[in-house]
C-alpha cells in the first residue's frame, strides 16, 4: 500500500520535493535523507488533515505554497516519522495506481509566518498548547495563575509545559536546569565530522565590528580554501521571516533554516558565480551535512542539479 513512499524513504529525496498521491485523492510532498526513519519535512496538499498526535506535533507556521501545480495552501511538518507517514497513507486507502510521475519535481516556496497554535505531549497525553504571536511563543502558565508567559523558542516553551505538568503530578518540585544546547556551528560540526569533513569559520569581520556568520567548506581538509581559485561551499543560517542570516554561534531554532551556496572558484568571466545550492530546514543538520559530504566527492554533479533548478524557475 505504500510502495512508493518505502522507496523515497530508502533513497532519500536529494534537494528536491518528492510527491505521494493517495488513494483517494489527497497528497503530500516529502523531503529525507536516505535511509530515513523520519521525513525531515511533510508538506500536506489542501484538504488533506492529519492526526492530532505527537508523531505530527512539530508543525512550522508558515503560508506554503507547491509551485508544482500552483496550489496554494497546505501545511508543513517537520520530523515526521515514517510510520507515522506510512499510517496516515494507509488510513487512506494506500497509494493512488497514478503517481504522475512524468510531472516536474514539487517545489516549496514560503509566504508570511502564520499564526498558529499547537499541541505539546508527554508520554502520549496532551497537556496544553503552544501558540504563536509574532515572533514569540506563548504559554498560559497555571503555576502563576493563568500568567501568559513568552518565550523565543517553541521547545522552550514546550519545556516549561512539561515542567509545569511534573510539578502537578508531583514528579518534581523545583526546577531542573536544562542543559545547555549546541551552538548551530557545533551541531554542524558533529554531524559533518561522521562524514569526515571539517569546515572553517569565516572569520571577515564587517564595519562596526559585527562578524560574518557562514562557514566555508574546500575540497579537502586543511587550509582554509582560496575562493578565488577553488571550489568552496559556504554554508549559512537564516530567518525566513526576514531572510536576514542569523549568527551560527547561538542554537538553532524552529524557525530557521539552513542555505548553502556554491562557488566555483574559476575566475573566469563566463563561470565565475556563485549559485544558490541545497536549502535544509534549521532542525535537519544531519541532512545538511550529507549534502555537504555529497557535494565533496562529486563537486561537479551536486553543482550542475543546482544549476538545473535555476534553470526551471
Amino acid at each position: 500500500m505504500t510502495a512508493r513512499l518505502n522507496r523515497i524513504a530508502a533513497a532519500g529525496t536529494g534537494t528536491d520535493y518528492r510527491r505521494v498521491r493517495f488513494a483517494d485523492g489527497c497528497m503530500i510532498t516529502v523531503e529525507a535523507g536516505p535511509d530515513a526513519v523520519e521525513f525531515t519535512e511533510v508538506a500536506t496538499w489542501p484538504g488533506l488533515t492529519v492526526p492530532r498526535t505527537e508523531a505530527w506535533q512539530h508543525e512550522d507556521a508558515v503560508d506554503l505554497f507547491l509551485t508544482c501545480q500552483d496550489v496554494e495552501g497546505g501545511r508543513l511538518f517537520l520530523d515526521v516519522p515514517v510510520t507515522a507517514v506510512r499510517e496516515l497513507i494507509e488510513e487512506h486507502g494506500g497509494e493512488h495506481a497514478d503517481q504522475d510521475a512524468d510531472l516536474p519535481p514539487v517545489r516549496h516556496t514560503f509566504g508570511p509566518r502564520a499564526a498558529a497554535s499547537y499541541p505539546v505531549f508527554l508520554s502520549g497525553q496532551q497537556i496544553g498548547q503552544v501558540t504563536r504571536h509574532d515572533e514569540y511563543w506563548t504559554v498560559p502558565s497555571h503555576a502563576e495563575h493563568g500568567r501568559i508567559l513568552e518565550f523565543d523558542d517553541i521547545d522552550e516553551a514546550a519545556t516549561h509545559l512539561v515542567h509545569e505538568a511534573d510539578i502537578a503530578a508531583g514528579r518534581t518540585t523545583r526546577p531542573v536546569p536544562e542543559p545547555t544546547p549546541p551552538s548551530a556551528e557545533q551541531a554542524l560540526r558533529g554531524e559533518l565530522a561522521v562524514h569526515g569533513v571539517t569546515p572553517h569559520r569565516d572569520e571577515e569581520v564587517f564595519i562596526g565590528g559585527d562578524r560574518t556568520s557562514w562557514l566555508v567548506v574546500g575540497l579537502a581538509d586543511g587550509a582554509f580554501p582560496d575562493m578565488e581559485q577553488e571550489p568552496y561551499l559556504l554554508v549559512l543560517m537564516q530567518d525566513p521571516t526576514d531572510g536576514d542570516e542569523v549568527s551560527v554561534d547561538r542554537p538553532v531554532r524552529a524557525v530557521n533554516r539552513w542555505s548553502t551556496v556554491i562557488g566555483t572558484g574559476d575566475p573566469t568571466e563566463t563561470t565565475h558565480r556563485d549559485i544558490p545550492g541545497g536549502s535544509f530546514p534549521g532542525r535537519a543538520t544531519a541532512a545538511l551535512a550529507a549534502y555537504i559530504a555529497q557535494w565533496r566527492r562529486n563537486p561537479f554533479a551536486v553543482r550542475s542539479a543546482a544549476i538545473a533548478r535555476l534553470t526551471q524557475r
